[in-house]
């Protein structure tokens, strides 16, 4: 349906230009005969450009495939190469919509946006896509079928193998009780575990920061990457708890300095302060006091706020 609009609006373009062109050129020529030249097998751009030289002009009168001409080449034209008109005249061409078949072009290794953009460029369907696990960067494309240097109808769909990234890993939630919170946080990210959320609880019999319990439970399967969330011991001291702020610094062309500062209701104040490199992620840990806002400034530059509402 595009290609077919595509044609009847380039149809229409040329046959009104032709119709102008013929009027000057019978104005200008007075009709003077010429012999037709060969314009059959040329690009249509470059058939106008000859004709247009001899004093005649273009009509194209369809569209068809051909194995032989290339996409809006001439396939053939009325009258033949060496027959007599007058200038002003016109010669009547048929235009090629390339091959009715295309050669698959080799995709394994490409990102899928690549390799749809190849499929595309051919005038073939969007690819029908099977996803798995692999170790190569996910959307990258694994196989193809048809295999490369296929010949096929243009209208066929390829099929793509494309990865999903590695295969997930799984463990069995550690036990962390009785365990430090800052152990725990360095044993959590060894493990490529995350924490979500910290909830400190009055208990003055066991010393502050201990783990008292987890969720998921001890022993529970866990995917790589899963978020923790722990009950600590505040001591005997008050404390509303935490969350743990997960950030990722933006792609550019320098490290930048990032400082987060948090504001609730026990006030303003910096929490972190550090160098870091584009694309790098860290946590903080993030005191909770009523709603809690966290601003995280780049190079002193403002660029985004979490904010956590009352726990």
């Amino acid at each position: 349906m595009r290609d077919s609009l595509k044609a009847l609006l380039t149809l229409a373009a040329v046959t009104v230009a032709s119709t102008l062109l013929t009027l000057a050129l019978l104005s200008h020529w007075g009709g003077e005969e010429v012999p037709v030249p060969t314009v059959a097998g040329l690009p249509l751009i470059d058939a106008i450009d000859r004709l247009d030289r001899e004093g005649l002009t273009v009509a194209v009168t369809g569209f068809d495939y051909s194995p032989t001409v290339g996409r809006e080449g001439v396939i053939d034209q009325t009258p033949l190469a060496g027959k007599s008109l007058r200038r002003g005249e016109g010669v009547s061409v048929t235009v090629s919509r390339g091959s009715r078949t295309v050669t698959i072009p080799p995709l394994a290794g490409l990102p899928l946006l690549e390799a749809g953009a190849l499929l595309a460029a051919a005038q073939m369907k969007n690819p029908a896509l099977l996803r798995m696990p692999s170790s190569a960067p996910e959307g990258t494309t694994l196989a193809q079928y048809p295999a490369p240097g296929a010949v096929v109808p243009r209208e066929e769909r390829a099929t793509l193998l494309v990865s999903s990234g590695p295969e997930p890993r799984y463990l069995a939630s550690p036990d962390f009780t009785g365990l430090p919170l800052l152990t725990v946080m360095e044993r959590v990210k060894r493990l490529e575990l995350r924490i979500s959320e910290v909830v400190y609880i009055h208990d003055e019999r066991v010393e502050q920061g201990t783990v008292l319990s987890q969720q998921p439970p001890v022993g529970k399967r866990m995917r790589a990457g899963s978020f923790l969330s722990l009950t600590v011991s505040d001591g005997g001291e008050a404390g509303a708890g935490g969350r743990f702020l997960y950030y990722t610094v933006p792609d550019g062309p320098a490290a930048v300095r990032v400082t987060l500062t948090q504001e609730n209701d026990n006030g303003a104040k910096q929490i972190y302060d550090r160098v870091h490199r584009p694309g790098d992620t860290f946590s903080v840990l993030v005191s909770m006091a009523g709603e809690t806002a966290v601003k995280i400034f780049l190079d002193n530059e403002l660029a985004d706020v979490r904010r956590f509402p009352v726990p």
